[in-house]
């Protein structure tokens, strides 16, 4: 019985700090969407990438979240959301 209440205490832990995740990581897409609207521009889509790889940033601290914002235009921006700042950058192509 102390067996399956520690099992389900940590499964209770981790499924919280998923739910802790994903509400940080839709709240900071709602600050990209803010940036979007004060500049002027429509998002069409909005993807989260959880690393370095496939992105034009060289480096993620703890915190920081990547996101690949594709516009109504057709520009494709890259935004790297921090603790303190957010980075916007336009794809080159």
């Amino acid at each position: 019985m102390k067996v399956l209440l520690k099992v389900l205490g940590i499964v209770a832990l981790l499924f919280i700090g998923f739910l802790l995740i994903v509400e940080r990581i839709d709240s900071k897409k709602s600050e990209v969407n803010q940036w979007a609207n004060q500049h002027g521009m429509q998002i069409n889509s909005i993807e989260t990438h959880m690393t370095i790889i496939g992105t034009p940033f060289n480096y993620l601290n703890k915190g920081q979240y990547i996101y690949e914002v594709n516009m109504t235009n057709g520009e494709k921006w890259w935004v790297r959301t921090g603790v303190m700042t957010n980075d916007y950058e336009r794809q080159k192509y």
